[in-house]
């Protein structure tokens, strides 16, 4: 635990600095350094490090907050007896730096509800304006203008199908499981299990099937695709893509729109084979 004490040794107050010294303590800390000045005849002020044992930006902002305050006051701010790492550190630190460290501002509820309000409507025009590229692409797509390369759409097909095949099985295997399981016990009260085999394959082939692998592809293949462009703007290569004047709808989206356009409707009968597979 971080902790310091202040000894008055007539118009001299020592500060006495021990334990560690973290950022979540300097949190946790309801103690005001500053009231050390209100001391009348204040004149100098020294600190002992001799039980410090680890420290970090915490004491730096410490120090600062004292040292402005001593120069304000017109005391002399004593740092002999500090670490040499923290007296380097504290040279190089500016009363301006660590102002916001001391006190941030809490936004008022105008603010806030104006924030999410500039954000929500910002996010809205990005999504609109990526479904309106998207549709302009296809469209292309379609009239045979389009300059998207075969070899990709067939990789993505090739990881947004045969890829998940694996994950969609379990998944959906799982649910008609369940479903027949849950149904077998509800109607065996009722003496009408024959039916377990209308509810599984009802409920899989109208809901269940469709929903799960949904939820698969647009966790597994989505995630996929965004970390994959996210990578490729973090690398520059979406600003190279630009500088070179290929065009990023055609060359990054459109395949992957297309693949899964193309792999859903037979994801999902495959789905509802393996979830009916109970019956």
């Amino acid at each position: 635990m971080r902790g310091w004490e202040s000894q008055a040794a007539g118009t001299t107050a020592i500060v006495l600095l021990s334990g560690h010294w973290s950022v979540r303590g300097m949190q946790d800390d309801a103690r005001d350094p500053l009231k050390l000045f209100d001391r009348a005849g204040l004149k100098t002020l020294l600190f002992k490090s001799s039980n410090l044992q680890s420290w970090d930006t915490s004491l730096l902002v410490f120090l600062s907050t004292l040292r402005q305050r001593a120069h304000e006051r017109g005391v002399v701010f004593g740092a002999t007896a500090l670490p040499e790492a923290a007296k380097r550190l504290l040279d190089l630190l500016s009363s301006e730096d660590v102002r916001p460290l001391l006190k941030v501002a809490c936004p008022g509820v105008l603010a806030t509800v104006g924030e999410a309000v500039i954000g929500g409507c910002s996010s809205c025009i990005s999504i609109t304006g990526f479904i309106g590229e998207t549709v302009l692409c296809s469209g292309a797509a379609m009239a045979g203008r389009a300059s998207m390369r075969g070899r990709d759409l067939m990789s993505c097909m090739r990881d947004a199908g045969l890829g998940a095949l694996p994950i969609v099985a379990i998944v959906n295997f799982l649910v008609g499981g369940i479903l027949a399981f849950v149904g077998a016990v509800q109607l065996r009260r009722f003496g009408a299990d024959i039916y377990v085999a209308n509810l599984v394959g009802v409920a899989m082939v109208r809901e269940m099937a469709a929903l799960m692998t949904a939820i698969v592809m647009a966790g597994r293949t989505g995630g996929a695709y965004a970390a994959e462009i996210a990578s490729m703007q973090g690398a520059g290569e979406i600003d190279a893509l630009h500088v070179i004047g290929i065009p990023i709808g055609d060359y990054l989206v459109l395949p992957r729109v297309l693949a899964l356009t193309a792999m859903m409707p037979l994801l999902y009968l495959y789905a509802c084979a393996i979830g009916i597979s109970f019956e």
